[in-house]
């Protein structure tokens, strides 16, 4: 049990360091401060990383972001976030918001 808590961690990681080195200048990566653009290179990055768990982006961020925004139809959390801001720029800096919330929740249902 420990190893796959170990294991969740290591996926965690890599994501969320690639996810914090986007935030960071995100016109090297993305070209602009765009949650479409965001989506659809963490898409890509994740599922050329072998190590790396799609899921945990894909369903279980998506879970989190309905539950919070109490949306029941099953809607992307890119959509989601575009919904509830005023543009691209607002919804990727909305995403790290609910990002680094969902971390911590992830981490501590694993510890």
């Amino acid at each position: 049990m420990h190893h796959d808590k170990y294991i969740m961690q290591k996926k965690v990681d890599l994501v969320y360091k690639k996810l914090l080195e986007i935030n960071k200048n995100p016109k090297i990566y993305i070209g602009q401060k765009s949650i479409v653009l965001l989506k659809a290179y963490m898409t890509g990055y994740i599922y050329r990383e072998e190590g790396c768990n799609y899921k945990l982006l894909r369903e279980e961020f998506n879970d989190y972001i309905k539950e919070y925004y109490k949306i029941p139809e099953d809607v992307d959390w890119a959509r989601i976030l575009l919904a509830y801001t005023s543009g691209e720029e607002m919804a990727f800096d909305m995403f790290y918001y609910h990002i680094e919330e969902f971390v911590k929740q992830s981490l501590d249902k694993c510890f």
